[in-house]
């Protein structure tokens, strides 16, 4: 366990059930990893008291219903407050315990057991999705090979054919060599934020996929060159039906604006404001400065100031992404190191084929990993924070908006409304991203 959860500041265990953020996903991360509820409750009562107190079974019991009401009394997931009562009427420990080791993993023994049991299955369909789509990828990059003096964006759209082949390439080489417990461990994943997400983020999930699924739909050849291709978080149907229209049409004016009229308007600002609310930084010193600045951008979008909210909204993304990251570290999950007051990936250069810390292998990597991070394009490409924004989002900052901001900020970019509607989305995304992962309790794929 890392030191959050065992002791709040040197050599003194907190000795009550508050939980701070880090100590919170802590406790999810061991109830994970417990073998049942007892264990469980048993090594968490180590874990936050010194000395460690002898509970009789009715302490036991009362320390379960006092855990479950300080974590998850207020949740509307049925699956949750179904939990709930049963920690509140248990009659025995054991009981009490099970309880509140299911609240905390956000699954149960039998849901475990029977998602190891369909891993097969789930293992064939997977690769047979990753096939299909490395089909499709290879096809269009062969189209452009054939075409006798290719565009600059053309190429660049051949690369990104080219790396997701290798992309699907990688994953497939990795499903195939996953134990089912870890297919497995995939979907609970899910199931955990699905369950423990707040309600407002649950109604904007945007579809039940895995970690692995995501990698696989972020390299559908179509989306390529879809300008909204980050949207992930949005309803199913609407980005099916926005998908479905660049499909037809490979028209971006066409898609912006079915999603204008619902984006330039003060119930976005609104949600805006109500996601980051939902994320770590919500109830932060300075959260009423970071709402204020949404309350301009709010302003902005209902009168459709488009330098404004494609300014705002660009910059604002980029510094939550930077605000995450050093939550994320000071939290021993680490993202960089510092360097005589600046941040490098240094021996956290991430691998995001193999989801692991490696040694960077080529000359030009191994410099970057030395060289100072000053952007969320050199985060989301160097470091493990890539995952909490999934393969479309990081695509996203990474290729169009880190070039976008600096035209922006220098006055070379006059924005026109599809800038200024992917600015406003990517941000909300980015919002909705990190409340995910968090849901999700961070975790480090492949599991």
């Amino acid at each position: 366990m890392a030191s959050h959860l065992i002791k709040r500041h040197p050599g003194v265990k907190p000795n009550n059930w508050e939980m701070t953020w880090g100590e919170r996903f802590e406790a999810f991360d061991l109830a994970r990893k417990a073998q049942d509820g007892p264990a469980f409750l048993d090594a968490l009562i180590k874990a936050r008291f010194d000395p460690v107190p002898t509970f009789d079974e009715a302490g036991k019991i009362d320390a379960c219903r006092q855990l479950a009401a300080r974590l998850f009394e207020s949740s509307t997931d049925q699956w949750m407050q179904d939990r709930f009562k049963e920690c509140a009427s248990a009659t025995t420990s054991t009981d009490a315990a099970s309880a509140v080791h299911d609240l905390l993993r956000g699954y149960s023994e039998s849901e475990r057991a029977k998602s190891v049991a369909d891993a097969v299955p789930r293992r064939a369909r997977l690769i047979a999705r990753i096939a299909q789509s490395r089909q499709d990828n290879s096809a269009e990059a062969q189209v452009i090979l054939q075409l006798p003096t290719p565009t600059h964006g053309q190429k660049e759209h051949k690369g990104a054919y080219d790396q997701n082949v290798a992309k699907l390439d990688a994953l497939k080489s990795r499903v195939q060599q996953q134990s089912d417990e870890a297919i497995a461990g995939s979907e609970l994943s899910h199931l955990t934020a699905i369950r423990h997400m707040p309600s407002l983020s649950r109604s904007l999930w945007f579809t039940p996929f895995t970690y692995e699924e995501w990698i696989v739909d972020g390299c559908d050849a179509d989306w390529v060159t879809f300008p909204f291709r980050f949207l992930i978080h949005a309803p199913l149907r609407m980005y099916r039906g926005l998908l479905d229209k660049w499909k037809k049409t490979k028209d971006a004016d066409a898609v912006t604006n079915e999603l204008a009229a619902e984006i330039f308007t003060g119930a976005y600002g609104d949600r805006l404001v109500a996601l980051f609310k939902e994320t770590p930084f919500g109830a932060d010193a300075d959260a009423a400065d970071v709402i204020a600045v949404l309350a301009e951008l709010r302003d902005a979008l209902l009168n459709r100031r488009l330098q404004s909210v494609t300014l705002l909204a660009v910059t604002q993304a980029e510094g939550i992404i930077w605000r995450y990251a050093a939550l994320l570290n000071s939290s021993g999950y680490d993202v960089y190191e510092t360097n005589n007051g600046k941040k490098i990936a240094g021996k956290f250069w991430w691998n995001p084929q193999t989801c692991k810390y490696e040694a960077p292998s080529s000359d030009d990597d191994k410099r970057d990993a030395k060289r100072p991070m000053n952007s969320a394009r050199d985060l989301l490409s160097r470091t493990r924070i890539e995952q909490a924004f999934r393969p479309n989002v990081a695509d996203q900052v990474i290729a169009e908006y880190a070039d976008d901001r600096n035209s922006l900020a220098h006055g070379s970019l006059i924005a026109d409304e599809r800038l200024a509607v992917q600015a406003a989305l990517l941000l909300g995304t980015v919002f909705q991203c990190i409340i995910g992962y968090e849901a999700e309790g961070r975790p480090a794929c492949p599991y």
